[in-house]
């Protein structure tokens, strides 16, 4: 008997039908290709000791449907729940890239000076705030727990992309139906996690 690894790409619908079809030798596997984008993201060091890592990619040429979305959205949190520990390892964003002025920093910023609309609200919120009554920020806000500064993502216009590994900005960080071109990012502690969560 051979114990099997964990196979965190079939979470999804289409993980799992992309490998049954490999199995069942009714596809061959496909190659992606990954070139270097110009884009950059400058880390200050102020994030080393809450949250150090963060890696992205930009995808192209993309025609997402409602249902594709909904789709990423459920493996981004199914992931989340399971190999990400919860957000803790490694937490996952998307953004519109048509939204975004580069370059990005990922810094941290005292609670008392951030404020944006995140995701699922229809008015600006502080940070402190997000974490008290915004459910999702509920949820996590534990893995900031004690921390004098949180992580931040901004583009070089000073618009808030997301406080990773809490939410994203609605604004700045929402995806809908017709968007051609997103960055996917990941935050976190633990960079193999990171790796094999772009991967998939």
């Amino acid at each position: 008997y051979k114990r099997q690894p964990d196979r965190p790409d079939c979470l999804s619908t289409v993980g799992l039908a992309r490998a049954i079809s490999l199995y069942m030798g009714l596809t061959k596997p496909k190659k992606y290709t990954c070139a270097e984008s110009g884009y950059e993201i400058r880390v200050d060091s102020s994030v080393v000791e809450i949250r150090p890592h963060i890696a992205a990619f930009v995808a192209k040429n993309l025609k997402l449907s409602d249902s594709d979305i909904a789709e990423l959205i459920w493996t981004q949190e199914k992931l989340h729940e399971t190999f990400c520990r919860g957000r803790r390892k490694a937490s996952i964003g998307f953004y519109p890239l048509a939204k975004i002025v580069w370059p990005l920093k990922y810094y941290a910023e005292r609670p008392e000076e951030i404020r944006f609309t995140p995701l699922g609200s229809d008015r600006p919120m502080s940070a402190n705030e997000i974490l008290r009554i915004h459910p999702t920020g509920k949820k996590y806000a534990r893995l900031l727990e004690g921390c004098p500064r949180y992580p931040l993502l901004v583009d070089s216009e000073n618009h808030v992309l997301s406080m990773p590994p809490i939410i994203n900005s609605k604004d700045y960080g929402e995806i809908g139906p017709g968007v051609s071109e997103i960055l996917v990012e990941t935050t976190g502690t633990h960079r193999e996690t990171m790796k094999q969560t772009l991967n998939i």
